[in-house]
C-alpha cells in the first residue's frame, strides 16, 4: 500500500487454507515452542456452538497488534499496526516458514490477502457526500437532484491471479442515526492450489501480484480529495 501518513487502514489479513492436516492440532504445542519469543500469549476462541473447531488456535504477541492463526485447514497471520508492505511480509514469512517446515506442508489450497479500511465520514476537508470519498459514479438519464448518502455492498472483478473483492459498508452512529464511518476491505482471493517449499518463492510471487490489485483498487476507489487529506 502506497506510504500515507494518515491512512484508514485499520487490520491485514493473509490467510492461507491447507490440506486438512491432523498434526496441526496434535502438535500444536510444537510449533508455539518455534514462535514463542514473539507470539507468547495463546488465545483459544470462544465455542459459540457445537460444531466450534477446537483445533483452533491463536497466538498473539505482548502488544496485541499482531497474531498468528492456526487449525488442521489454514494458517492465518494479520496485524492492526501495518507500517508498510516489506514489514509485513518480513513478519508473516518469519513464523509461516516455521509453520510449513514443522508440519511439512507441500501446498496451499487458497490465497487470502485482506486489507480493512475505516473511513471517517463527514470529515470537514473531505465533505458529507459519499462521492466526496468514493470516485464510484451512476450516470443517471433522469436528472432529478439526488444525493448519494452512502454505499452497502461490493463490486467482485476477476482478475488471473483470481477474484478481487471492493466491499463497503456503512456504520451507523446510534445515537445520531446518522452514517458515521464506511467500512472498506479490499480482498484479493485465489482458491487454487499453490504449490509451496521452503524459499516461499510461489507464495511471494502471489503476494506481489495480490499486493498490487489491492493497492491499485485502493487509489483508485477514492477521491483526489479524499487520498489528499491522508497524505
Amino acid at each position: 500500500m502506497a506510504k500515507f501518513k494518515n491512512p484508514p487502514l485499520n487490520l491485514v489479513t493473509l490467510r492461507l487454507t491447507i490440506p486438512p492436516n491432523l498434526k496441526v492440532s496434535e502438535l500444536r504445542s510444537g510449533y508455539f515452542e518455534l514462535i514463542k519469543s514473539d507470539f507468547p500469549l495463546i488465545i483459544f476462541p470462544e465455542a459459540r456452538s457445537l460444531a466450534f473447531d477446537f483445533s483452533d488456535c491463536h497466538f498473539r504477541n505482548t502488544k496485541n497488534d499482531a497474531q498468528v492463526r492456526i487449525s488442521t485447514n489454514y494458517f492465518l497471520y494479520e496485524t492492526t499496526n501495518y507500517q508498510e508492505v516489506s514489514a509485513f511480509w518480513e513478519g508473516f514469512s518469519k513464523v509461516f516458514s516455521k509453520f510449513l517446515d514443522f508440519y511439512q506442508i507441500k501446498e496451499v489450497t487458497s490465497f487470502g490477502l485482506n486489507y480493512q479500511n475505516i473511513l471517517l465520514a463527514n470529515e470537514k476537508a473531505v465533505g458529507e457526500d459519499f462521492r466526496d470519498y468514493f470516485s464510484f459514479k451512476i450516470n443517471f438519464k433522469n436528472k432529478s437532484q439526488r444525493s448519494l448518502l452512502t454505499c452497502d455492498g461490493a463490486f467482485i472483478y476477476s482478475t488471473q491471479e483470481g477474484n478481487l473483492k471492493i466491499d463497503i459498508r456503512p456504520r451507523m452512529n446510534q445515537q445520531t442515526k446518522l452514517w458515521d464511518a464506511l467500512f472498506f476491505t479490499i480482498e484479493l482471493l485465489n482458491e487454487k492450489q499453490i504449490p509451496v517449499d521452503a524459499s516461499l518463492g510461489s507464495i511471494k510471487s502471489m503476494f506481489d501480484k495480490a499486493h498490487a490489485h489491492v493497492e491499485d483498487a485502493f487509489l483508485s476507489s477514492l477521491t483526489d480529495k479524499y487520498l489528499k487529506t491522508i497524505q
